[in-house]
């Protein structure tokens, strides 16, 4: 009977191991570093308006902006409890230990 116990808390621990590990896999390369792109005039190579469309779309926002003067005074008031990963996998961990022993 002690010897299925024990085998039941390796393989929770395995498990358990195998999720906290997971994210680790998963992690990106870090991105290349270029150089940035300079702003370029209008060439023959973009579609015709495309100048004329980026500046209404900065005068549009620009008077969107000046309407909603509001938004400077902005305080965000609501307080939030954020659970990340590593809080949910040692809860799964504590709760597979729990149900398994």
């Amino acid at each position: 009977m002690k010897m299925n116990k024990l085998s039941n808390f390796v393989f929770a621990s395995v498990v358990g191991l195998g999720l906290i590990g997971a994210p680790v896999a998963a992690t990106a390369a870090p991105a290349a570093q270029t150089a940035p792109a300079a702003v370029a005039a209008p060439s023959e190579n973009q579609p015709a308006g495309t100048a004329s469309r980026e500046s209404s779309d900065a005068t549009r926002y620009a008077k969107r902006e000046k309407s909603a003067g509001t938004q400077e005074d902005f305080r965000g008031g609501a307080a939030s409890i954020y659970i990340g990963g590593s809080a949910l996998t040692i809860a799964m961990i504590i709760i597979l230990a729990i149900i398994i022993l």
